[in-house]
């Protein structure tokens, strides 16, 4: 899929950056794709760092406006960055909505921790 092609309903989709000049970035980046590393789902990343397109497809996603990477969505749905990424995964909530889509049932780790999290209990589990 190329740069502007629609994400499917099911694609997870991280901006983020593999330049470490701006360490803060950098590790925001490198934590959310741990985490979703860890929760053993697979993702599509695409590096602003090393394409103007990129840069300019994030952009546009984001309505015109530029904010620090990672950017996360899940199919049509804009998670956030790093900090709202880590707050729907400690909460459960990005657990539930990938269970609904059958892409995971495992544990998952906190982002600044590293601390695994009890495994949800979801609606069709009880």
């Amino acid at each position: 899929m190329g740069p502007g092609a629609p994400a499917t309903s099911k694609k997870i989709l991280v901006f983020s950056t593999s330049l470490s000049a701006i360490r803060k970035t950098f590790d925001e980046c490198e934590k959310v794709k741990a985490l979703l590393d860890n929760m053993g789902v697979e993702y599509e990343e695409r590096d602003i760092s090393l394409d103007v397109a990129t840069r300019e497809e994030l952009r546009a996603r984001l309505g015109g406006q530029m904010r620090p990477v990672p950017q996360v969505w899940l199919g049509e749905k804009h998670l956030g960055g790093a900090q709202e990424v880590e707050e729907v995964a400690e909460s459960g909530a990005l657990q539930q909505m990938l269970f609904k889509q059958g892409r995971t049932r495992g544990r998952v780790f906190s982002i600044n921790q590293g601390q695994a999290l009890p495994k949800p209990q979801f609606e069709e589990e009880l």
